[in-house]
C-alpha cells in the first residue's frame, strides 16, 4: 500500500510519501502509513528515482559440478525467509542455442538434454520481462541476469534476498507466482497490457500500468501494489482519495481499492489455512498486519481498508474463526470482473445476486465491520 492516485478509470496513483493526485477527483490520498521508505517530496519522487543499479545482473553464488556426459541442469534459487526458494519462469538464452529458449520450472530448474553437442562454456541471459510484466530500472530500462556455466553436470545459481539482482528477483517471483495462481484460477482475457514494475523507487505506488517499489524483498508490499494493478486491468471497483491511515476509517471507495489490494496480495502469498494470516512488512507501526485477526482497536465498518480485506479473506479462508465461507478466489473474481463496484456493500449485493449465501454472508459481514 502506499499514497494513491486515481487518474481515469486505467491509472491509480499510489504513493508512499504524503499525498496522492486524482484527474478525476482532484482528491489526495495519504498512504504514507503503509511503509517507513519512502523518500522525499511527490515532486522529487516523480521527478527522479533513487540510484541506479546496474542493469546487467550477476548471481551472488554459482555453484558448479561437471559429473558424467549428461545434459545440463540449472536450477536458479534465492534466498528468503532464511530459505532457498525455486525462481520460476525466467527464460534462459545462449547464443550457443541460437533461437531456443529454456524455462526454469516450478522448482526453478531446466534442462538443456543439446548442450554437450555444442562444447565449451556457455554463457546465460535471462530477461525479467515476458508478455505480462517486466522488472525494469525505468520504463525503457529493462534488467537482465547473466553467468556462466559449463556444458554438462550440473549449476545452482543463487541469489541472496537484499542485493541488487536479489531484490529484482524478489519482485519476479512474487509477480510470477500471482500471474501463475491467476492463471490457474480465472481467465486472463483481462489482462490486456504489460505490468511494469519499477525498482528502485522512491516511494511505493501503482500509477499508468507501472508498479514502482522501493524494496524487492517485501512480498507483502510488492503483492499489494501488484493488485491495484490487477484492480484496475479488471475493473473490480472504485479508486478513491483522501487520508488514511489502515486502522482508521476514510471513504468507503478508498477503503475498497486499498481493502482489495492487502486481499489479492494475501491471497497470492498466505496460507487459506493460517489461523494467524497476517501481513510482514506493511504499516510498520503496526506490523504484523493480521489479516485474519483484527484488532479491536481498528475502526469499523467499510470505511476501513484493513476490515475490507479481512472481509474478503473470510469468504475465502479456511480457517473457521465464526464463519465457515469458504468460497473459491475464482467466483468473487468471476463476479465482480468489469463491475467497478463503489464500495464493499455494493460488491456484497453482487455477490448475492450471483448465489452467495446471504446468510453466511451477513455472518461474514458482522464479523468484520
Amino acid at each position: 500500500m502506499k499514497t494513491r492516485v486515481a487518474l481515469a478509470s486505467l491509472m491509480f496513483v499510489t504513493f508512499l510519501p504524503s499525498q496522492a493526485f486524482s484527474a478525476i477527483s482532484l482528491s489526495w490520498a495519504d498512504d504514507s502509513d503503509i511503509s517507513a521508505t519512502q523518500k522525499g517530496t511527490i515532486g522529487q519522487m516523480l521527478a527522479s528515482e533513487t540510484e541506479a543499479p546496474p542493469l546487467a545482473l550477476s548471481p551472488d553464488e554459482v555453484t558448479l559440478s561437471e559429473k558424467g556426459d549428461g545434459p545440463l541442469e540449472i536450477q536458479i534459487l534465492r534466498m528468503d525467509h532464511d530459505a532457498w526458494t525455486p525462481v520460476s519462469g525466467l527464460e534462459l538464452k545462449s547464443p550457443t542455442f541460437e533461437n531456443l529458449s529454456f524455462r526454469t520450472d516450478a522448482d526453478g530448474k531446466t534442462s538443456l538434454p543439446g548442450c554437450l553437442n555444442s562444447g565449451g562454456d556457455v554463457n546465460w541471459t535471462a530477461e525479467l520481462s515476458n508478455e505480462k510484466f517486466k522488472i525494469a530500472r525505468s520504463s525503457h530500462e529493462n534488467y537482465s541476469i547473466h553467468f556462466g556455466t559449463p556444458c554438462h553436470g550440473t549449476a545452482e545459481i543463487r541469489f541472496k534476498s537484499e542485493t541488487n539482482a536479489g531484490q529484482v528477483l524478489g519482485i519476479w517471483q512474487v509477480a510470477q507466482h500471482a500471474h501463475d495462481k491467476l492463471k490457474e484460477a480465472v481467465r486472463m482475457d483481462f489482462w490486456k497490457a504489460r505490468l511494469n514494475f519499477i525498482w528502485p523507487a522512491q516511494a511505493d505506488y501503482y500509477m499508468f500500468g507501472e508498479v514502482h517499489l522501493t524494496r524487492g524483498d517485501h512480498w507483502d508490499v510488492i503483492g499489494h501494489e501488484m493488485g491495484h494493478g490487477i484492480y484496475d486491468m479488471a475493473k473490480i471497483g472504485a479508486f478513491g482519495g483522501g487520508q488514511h491511515k489502515i486502522d482508521e476509517c476514510y471513504s468507503p471507495e478508498l477503503a475498497l481499492s486499498e481493502g482489495w489490494a492487502s486481499f489479492f496480495s494475501a491471497w497470492v502469498t498466505l496460507d487459506l489455512a493460517d489461523a494467524d494470516a497476517h501481513f510482514e512488512f506493511m504499516v510498520p507501526r503496526r506490523a504484523p498486519i493480521r489479516i485474519e485477526n483484527v484488532p479491536l482497536d481498528v475502526c469499523r465498518g467499510e470505511r476501513n481498508e484493513w476490515r475490507v480485506s479481512s472481509f474478503f479473506w473470510d469468504l475465502v479462508d479456511l480457517h473457521a474463526d465464526g464463519e465457515t465461507s469458504t468460497e473459491s478466489f475464482a467466483r468473487i473474481w468471476n463476479t465482480l470482473l468489469n463491475k467497478n463496484v463503489s464500495k464493499t456493500s455494493a460488491a456484497r449485493v453482487q455477490l448475492e445476486k450471483a448465489g452467495f449465501d446471504a446468510a453466511l454472508m451477513a455472518t461474514v459481514w458482522d464479523l468484520n465491520f
